[in-house]
């Protein structure tokens, strides 16, 4: 994920790793102006998003994008899109899979408040359907890594695509 952000143009990246020691480990290698803040509490994914978000605050920047890490197939022009994206007022853009939106997500300043009132159990979705959001398509991004098994399918799948 790390490199297809720096391949779309993201300037600042600030990882959130987990409490693992390898994962904070590899956060740390990545180059350019990037914060690295081990998420040691762990205390859910609003803990995370929020912590990301005063450090991204701290560089003053005024729109972030929230890309997670077990999101392969997403691509850097996917990311790309997203952070061109514009609408009047600057809206929220985020990613639709079959008419749902969610992450990755662009989230302007103007709704920084209300990440920031999330529970820390808690994502930005509810954020997301509070608001008209501007949506971009994922062509194959919905498939998300969440256990060991779905590890395995993605590499079978991404090996069988790589013999043909």
């Amino acid at each position: 994920t790390y490199r297809k952000l720096v391949a779309a143009g993201l300037h600042t990246i600030c990882i959130v790793s987990c409490a693992i020691p390898e994962v904070a480990a590899q956060a740390r290698r990545c180059t350019g102006h990037v914060i690295v803040i081990p998420d040691l509490d762990n205390h859910g994914i609003g803990s995370s998003l929020k912590a990301g978000l005063r450090a991204l605050i701290a560089q003053e920047c005024k729109r972030v994008l929230v890309a997670l890490c077990d999101q392969p197939r997403l691509t850097a022009k996917h990311y790309r899109r997203l952070i061109t994206e514009r609408g009047t007022p600057d809206p929220i853009v985020a990613t639709s899979y079959m008419g749902v939106s969610g992450a990755p997500c662009v989230i302007p300043e103007r709704y920084f408040s209300e990440i920031f009132a999330l529970s820390d159990g808690e994502g930005a979705r509810s954020v997301l359907a509070r608001h008209t959001v501007v949506t971009v398509d994922a062509d194959d991004g919905r498939f998300d890594i969440d256990t060991p098994d779905d590890y395995g399918a993605f590499l079978t799948r991404t090996m069988e695509k790589q013999r043909t």
